[in-house]
């Protein structure tokens, strides 16, 4: 019995698995079995991974609450429609290969119940933000930390936030 260790990203969302490998001696047929050892999904696209202790996947469907969230720049907005959602390119929202070092800086957590996003440093561990997405007032107070946050973590004056992308929405693609 040998086991490997690897990390496997499936569709939509990471998953780290132990590929079991057993060869048996008589019949010389290779069977494979795979425990999953963890699971990671994205709720807002741009911001870290929520570790899953459980899950309910249905043939066909995405992973639960992978990317329904994300970061999307202002000066993008045209290029997505939430009434017919489609792929949009990954340059369009405001992640790790777009915002550079910014939302690293972020520990994040989901809860799907409440839709809240719960938002720390991760020097620090000092809460910056709760919102609750599904609530207008709180998902702009939270478009508002994050286009703060960006500003304050680049080169840009304020006053061209907007105008270089660093404008924040937080858009959602299907109500559930």
């Amino acid at each position: 019995l040998a086991c490997v260790a690897t990390a496997l990203t499936i569709g939509a969302f990471a998953v780290a698995a132990r590929l079991l490998v057993h060869v048996p001696v008589r019949k010389r047929k290779l069977v494979r079995r795979v425990a999953i050892t963890d699971l990671h999904r994205f709720a807002v696209k741009g911001l870290e991974r929520d570790k899953m202790e459980a899950c309910m996947l249905k043939v066909g469907d995405c992973f639960p609450a992978d990317r329904m969230w994300a970061l999307m720049r202002t000066d993008k907005l045209g290029e997505f429609n939430v009434e017919a959602p489609r792929w949009v390119d990954k340059m369009k929202f405001h992640a790790a290969c777009s915002a550079g070092p910014a939302l690293a800086r972020l520990q994040t957590e989901y809860d799907d119940l409440s839709t809240r996003l719960t938002v720390r440093s991760k020097e620090s561990h000092a809460l910056l933000l709760q919102a609750v997405l599904d609530e207008s007032q709180e998902r702009e107070m939270a478009e508002r930390f994050f286009e703060a946050h960006l500003r304050d973590c680049s080169d840009i004056a304020s006053s061209d936030a907007n105008v270089t992308g660093r404008g924040v929405r937080i858009v959602r693609a299907m109500a559930g």
